[in-house]
């Protein structure tokens, strides 16, 4: 079972293409059984950051199992929060920092050889969230 080959965009885009900083981001992705038996699959998405100091690589950020009969697809549904987006800084801050974010969405991490799909988003703004 894998995602399917549709574009990954946030469905919250705004017309510069961009998300403020502290806005959710909606993303969307489908999930095929390509297989010849029923099954489940978790559908994992992977976050990574802007290039800040003291930012992860990348970071899994949600999951859902989902259960497909052969050839069945579903649409699955993510909606990154805030703290979702968020980093400690090098001083210590969490924050939301401005810059190119990249999902992936699979079977696994990103790199692996796991099968999935992969796009992005930009964040407008940084916003310094509550400890």
């Amino acid at each position: 079972m894998l995602p399917s080959d549709s574009p990954l965009l946030p469905h919250r885009d705004a017309p510069s293409g961009a998300i403020t900083a502290g806005s959710p981001a909606g993303i969307d992705v489908t999930v095929t059984n390509t297989g010849k038996t029923e099954g489940d699959e978790v559908a994992e998405l992977y976050l990574e950051f802007p290039e800040v100091a003291g930012a992860p690589l990348k970071a899994l950020r949600a999951f859902q199992r989902v259960h497909l009969d052969p050839g069945g697809s579903q649409k699955v549904h993510f909606e990154l929060k805030p703290r979702d987006m968020g980093m400690v800084n090098e001083a210590g801050e969490p924050i939301v920092a401005e810059g190119a974010y990249k999902v992936f969405v699979g079977g696994g991490q990103p790199g692996t050889g796991a099968t999935g799909v992969d796009g992005g988003f930009d964040v407008k703004g940084t916003l310094t969230l509550p400890e």
